[in-house]
């Protein structure tokens, strides 16, 4: 007997959105129906793994921990979004007119503006998610980077912060009074 295709359409979703080997093959069309409805819940999946990656990767830094989040998200998806991101800036960016566009998208080969868009959108990724840890709170129970909670926090790090922020503010009174 079969799970009814409400279900089976999770199992069609994490099939479309990721590389995770989750069988049921094969999917009716009433599944694949399905499938769409359960989209946000796998996006939700990812990013809890991918989280707990980078939150697990804290102790070496916060650029590699927002890599290895990224390179997981590419492996676990099978850079889903990314191929669909270079083929379209290749496509408007090489092509004059609508003709045109289309061979370009049918075509398998990355581009030079494909590559460019891949290499900006990959590394604005990891410098936004390595900006994103440094800001993100302690999470309850007190775990430290790196799953160690008899550690204490690090004071000197504290109170550097805070020290940059009141340097910050000091020059932004001072642009602010500069310019009245």
């Amino acid at each position: 007997m079969t799970a009814p295709p409400f279900f089976r359409g999770a199992r069609a979703a994490a099939t479309f959105l990721t590389r995770i080997p989750v069988g049921g093959f094969p999917y009716s069309e009433a599944d694949w129906r399905w499938a769409s409805g359960w989209f946000p819940f796998v996006g939700f999946g990812l990013g809890v793994v991918l989280a707990a990656i980078a939150y697990g990767a804290r102790g070496a830094g916060p650029h590699v921990a927002a890599s290895l989040a990224v390179v997981a998200s590419l492996l676990l998806t099978g850079a889903f979004h990314e191929d669909g991101l270079a083929d379209t800036a290749d496509a408007l960016g090489g092509a004059y007119t609508r003709e045109r566009v289309f061979e370009i998208l049918k075509d398998s080969r990355v581009g030079t503006f494909g590559a460019s868009a891949l290499a900006c959108s990959i590394l604005l990724r990891v410098l936004l998610l390595a900006r994103l840890g440094d800001a993100a709170p302690e999470p309850p129970g007190g775990l430290r980077p790196g799953g160690r909670q008899d550690q204490q926090p690090q004071r000197h790090d504290r109170d550097q912060v805070q020290r940059r922020i009141a340097k910050e503010e000091r020059q932004a009174d001072e642009r602010s009074r500069r310019d009245q």
